[in-house]
């Protein structure tokens, strides 16, 4: 079968030896729906199983000028672009989300798929995203498992709280911050619930006790990487912590692709966005994309970067005063912060 592929490419690659080509693929947990499409509209299309290197192979076993090679993001990943990086191809990988969409609809396949991404990767259609290497990867996975530990244990004290709003009691005095002590108090505090509450408080404490190992493998990784004193420097910013600090370092990872605060702020979901038309009042929004968790982090380092730092409280009262809404003057604050951090990232960065 592969040699059937290779047959097809090697035809294909006789009709378009002088021609610029890209590559489109449709990235399947286990097929891949290759296009190469050339400057001259021809293309050649096939669906092989998904192995990287079988395709690194293929794209080098004939003689053409490669503009790039993309695919969309999804559950597979960004190892693909870093395989085919390494061999020497021009690669990308594009957010779905971002991908110009026909104003009605009409046949979904994934060869259709995969001639669609190449054409527009050959007319520079297509903003690529950020790929991180492997290692800044694994730690920006294990930063977001860190929020859904912090998560779950959130989720938890909500089920417990309900619990005793449902039986209607109150919490023992001295439990309420759930420490180590406080917890011990709601086991022995209702003997009558105790089952129930019991397997609730040993998960509480098992992922209380998850977060704290994973917090300190973060500082372990971010010292071997040499990131603490970026860290120790972003702290300098009243609100900012251990947490929003790493939470900043690995979602942006490579500060230096954004070129100007627009970009990183756009990147952050913390962008402003005014909508005027004709004569109606011009409104200003924030994007609802960019990084959720990030964003929702800063906001809240915020509330406290207001007060302590003057042009934040600033730049707070200015805002609240004009529209009256603290939620808008909160972002405001929020978005420079992120700049701020951004910048101090570039400045430690080398």
């Amino acid at each position: 079968m592969i040699k059937n592929y290779i047959t097809k490419l090697e035809r294909f690659a006789s009709r378009n030896n002088e021609q610029v080509v890209s590559v489109g693929v449709d990235v399947h947990k286990k097929s891949y729906s290759v296009c190469i499409y050339s400057s001259s509209n021809d293309y050649c299309e096939w669906t092989m199983p998904s192995d990287n290197q079988s395709l690194i192979s293929m794209l080098l076993s004939v003689d053409l000028d490669y503009h790039s090679i993309v695919y969309e993001s999804g559950p597979c990943g960004f190892e693909l672009c870093r395989q085919l990086r390494n061999a020497g191809l021009n690669s990308h990988v594009i957010a779905a989300n971002k991908i110009l969409r026909p104003a009605t609809s009409g046949a979904k396949t994934d060869s259709i798929d995969s001639r669609k991404i190449a054409e527009y990767a050959l007319k520079d259609m297509l903003v690529p995203i950020g790929i991180p290497t492997r290692e800044e990867e694994i730690f920006r996975k294990l930063m977001r498992y860190r929020h859904r530990t912090t998560d779950k244990v959130a989720s938890i004290k909500r089920e417990i709280k309900s619990v005793y709003l449902e039986m209607g009691e109150v919490l023992p005095e001295g439990s309420e911050k759930f420490s180590v002590s406080g917890i011990q108090r709601l086991k022995d505090s209702r003997p009558d619930f105790y089952y129930v509450l019991f397997y609730m408080l040993t998960d509480l404490s098992h992922y209380i006790q998850q977060r704290k190992e994973i917090d300190a493998k973060l500082k372990e990784i971010a010292s071997e990487r040499m990131l603490l004193e970026t860290v120790e420097h972003m702290k300098i910013l009243p609100g900012v912590g251990d947490i929003v600090a790493l939470s900043f370092i690995t979602e942006v990872f490579q500060p230096k692709r954004f070129k100007s605060k627009e970009q990183i702020s756009s990147y952050l979901g913390l962008a402003p966005i005014n909508n005027q038309s004709g004569m109606s009042k011009n409104t200003s929004r924030i994007s609802n994309g960019g990084k959720k968790r990030l964003k929702s982090l800063l906001v809240e380092a915020s509330w406290i970067y207001a007060r302590h730092d003057e042009q934040a409280k600033k730049l707070y009262n200015r805002i609240l005063t004009k529209t009256g809404l603290p939620q808008k003057a909160i972002v405001a604050v929020a978005h420079r912060l992120g700049i701020k951090l951004w910048r101090l990232s570039l400045n430690r960065s080398g």
